[in-house]
């Protein structure tokens, strides 16, 4: 039994609580709720009534505990300054003093402690689960805890042999086929005999290329069975990066100038201008194209530009308009 503490666990309904601890003043009764002082509201009822109320309910599942705190300034009569020496006021002075004696046997006014803590081997009983990170843990999170880490070791041992298991397999497996390689190599090939001569895959792209009857090449004369064409790419800056097509199409939007960039020497193509009324069309210093031709394309019409580079200049001819 609790002579300085009274606690009730509210279920959701709780409005009024009769206090059962024996104090003097009202200012001696604190009320913590889960712990904290003064959470939710709270009044006393009437003027002497041993009744607190609360407004609203305390909510369910929380704590409510009555915490009396005796005052220890001085006793209650003090005979030497004139109190009348009374069985009633030698009565209260000897509960002033029980009071405070039950207050220190059940700890309920200690809130911090300055020093550490030496049990003489006893234990300390009934704590809670500890919350935040400096709280001390309980017995029963330290068991959950220490299951935990049970299973996590026995995870990873589990773990540890499969992958063992796996590399073992894996290399007994990659022995097998260099054992396999190396027999047929022996049986089927020798090397120092030229008509077992073998190609390495690693010579395939440079000692000797992949078969292929349709591959075009860049040193004999072929005849194309199929149309070799590059799509127009529409470019209506008059700006033409020849890194990007060979042919495009260019419908102008205001006045511009023919220009080529990532010229390559050799490379030729072609050019649909669409010249719109009022538009001129000039040309950059790396176009080289006739007065005749430049002075074509400042009529509106669709024109043919052909051009064909030496890796400098783009030398152009124009055909139209059409």
């Amino acid at each position: 039994m609790a002579f300085s503490t009274q606690r009730v666990t509210s279920d959701g309904s709780l409005v009024l609580l009769t206090v059962a601890l024996e104090y003097f003043d009202r200012t001696e009764i604190a009320v913590l709720f889960d712990g904290v002082v003064d959470v939710y509201p709270w009044a006393w009822v009437g003027d002497t009534e041993a009744t607190i109320s609360f407004t609203p309910a305390v909510p369910g599942t929380v704590e409510v505990m009555l915490v009396r705190s005796t005052d220890l300034a001085e006793v209650r009569h003090n005979f030497t300054l004139g109190a009348k020496f009374t069985t009633e006021s030698l009565d209260e002075d000897l509960l002033q003093i029980l009071h405070i004696a039950q207050e220190a046997r059940e700890n309920a006014t200690i809130e911090e402690v300055f020093h550490n803590l030496n049990m003489h081997g006893y234990r300390i009983v009934n704590i809670g689960d500890g919350i935040d990170p400096q709280d001390a843990p309980s017995m029963a999170q330290m068991v959950v805890h220490d299951a935990q880490i049970v299973v996590y070791k026995d995870a990873a041992a589990a773990s540890a042999v499969a992958a063992a298991a796996s590399a073992a397999a894996a290399l007994a497996s990659e022995l097998a086929a260099a054992a396999e390689v190396a027999d047929a190599l022996v049986a089927h090939v020798a090397d120092a005999d030229p008509h077992t001569q073998y190609l390495r895959e690693s010579d395939v792209g440079s000692v000797a290329q992949p078969y292929d009857a349709d591959t075009a090449k860049t040193d004999v004369a072929q005849n194309f069975t199929l149309p070799q064409r590059s799509a127009l790419l529409p470019d209506n800056d008059g700006s033409f990066d020849l890194g990007a097509k060979q042919n495009f199409s260019c419908t102008t939007a205001a006045s511009l100038t023919l220009t080529f960039t990532n010229q390559v020497d050799g490379l030729s193509g072609s050019i649909v201008l669409v010249v719109g009324s009022g538009h001129v069309v000039s040309a950059h210093t790396n176009t080289k194209i006739t007065t005749t031709d430049l002075t074509r394309l400042q009529t509106a019409g669709t024109y043919r530009v052909d051009y064909l580079s030496n890796g400098t200049n783009a030398y152009c001819s124009v055909v139209g308009p059409y």
